[in-house]
């Protein structure tokens, strides 16, 4: 029997050695016993305090110089919402309408003949733009909701862990500190909902002095031109090419006129054209302000 058991005795000796380091590192997040004193109480319960609201915003800041932070990716909040901004640009992108696609240029046309008052000719009807505008606008809404709804629970999650690798030995502390946060928390995402409503209010209001729109305006027309020259060269008889210059020059003159004509005269399909190269750019100029302007609100007003 005394064999038996000083041939088992190192084995147990592992074993008690074992799961005493496994519960030392189960118990030593929960740090030493809390002060006795109501003054060290407060001291500490200030401290605690005090860290918290360091590691939230520097989290929301992108500030990950501590070592709570630095060790733990879950609790890096501005990495969190940059992911969530980042889909928000990438669905507001998706929904770009087919502007290359004949069927769009249809739709536009039955749109602005449905939509003609008195204008007259060569002129445009802003009611199709205004009305383009707005819907798309509101087809940008889904995705904005996506986008505060995510940041929000971000906070909440980050604020919670946060104050749990804080404090994990006081569970009282943890309860009441994330009931507080929460509610500011619920408070700040309701005041959002509001100045993010704002934000669809001016952009269904098309308007924009950013010298940009001119640009995209001229680089589209640049594009429908070259576009329309390359077709009219290949129209062009291949010993029309070989020849004269000067009756090449007569037959892409007379072909450009004609297209000239129907792009930039007075009729319907110049104008559809015209509207197409408008709310192309103006999409481009929108989507991008609208991005930032989400972005922008959601960092100042509730991050």
């Amino acid at each position: 029997l005394v064999g038996r058991i000083q041939l088992a005795l190192p084995i147990i000796k592992w074993e008690l050695q074992n799961e005493l380091e496994r519960v030392e590192k189960i118990v030593k997040p929960l740090g030493n016993e809390g002060p006795k004193s109501v003054t060290e109480q407060r001291h500490r319960l200030m401290r605690i305090m005090s860290d918290y609201c360091s590691l939230m915003r520097q989290s929301s800041r992108g500030f990950y110089s501590d070592q709570l932070l630095a060790s733990s990716t879950d609790i890096r909040l501005y990495g969190i919402n940059q992911g969530s901004f980042q889909a928000l640009k990438g669905a507001v992108a998706s929904s770009r309408p087919p502007f290359e696609d004949p069927s769009f240029t249809e739709a536009l046309a039955k749109d602005m003949s449905d939509l003609r008052g008195r204008e007259l000719p060569g002129f445009h009807n802003s009611q199709a733009f205004y009305t383009f505008v707005a819907n798309n606008v509101e087809g940008w809404r889904p995705a904005v909701e996506n986008c505060r709804a995510q940041v929000v629970e971000a906070t909440r999650n980050v604020s919670c862990m946060i104050i749990e690798k804080l404090v994990p030995g006081f569970p009282g502390i943890i309860e009441s500190v994330n009931k507080i946060a929460l509610r500011i928390i619920g408070n700040l995402a309701e005041d959002l909902t509001t100045k993010l409503e704002n934000v669809f209010v001016k952009e269904s209001d098309p308007f924009t002095a950013n010298e940009n729109m001119l640009d995209l305006i001229n680089q589209l027309r640049f594009r429908n031109f070259d576009k329309a020259l390359n077709q009219v060269m290949a129209q062009v008889p291949t010993g029309s090419k070989d020849g004269p210059t000067d009756a090449l020059q007569a037959q892409v003159t007379q072909r450009l006129g004609a297209w000239y004509m129907q792009s930039h005269g007075v009729n319907i399909k110049s104008k559809v054209e015209d509207m197409s190269i408008m709310i192309e750019a103006y999409w481009d100029v929108a989507t991008k302000r609208l991005v930032d302007n989400i972005c922008m609100t959601i960092e100042h007003d509730f991050v």
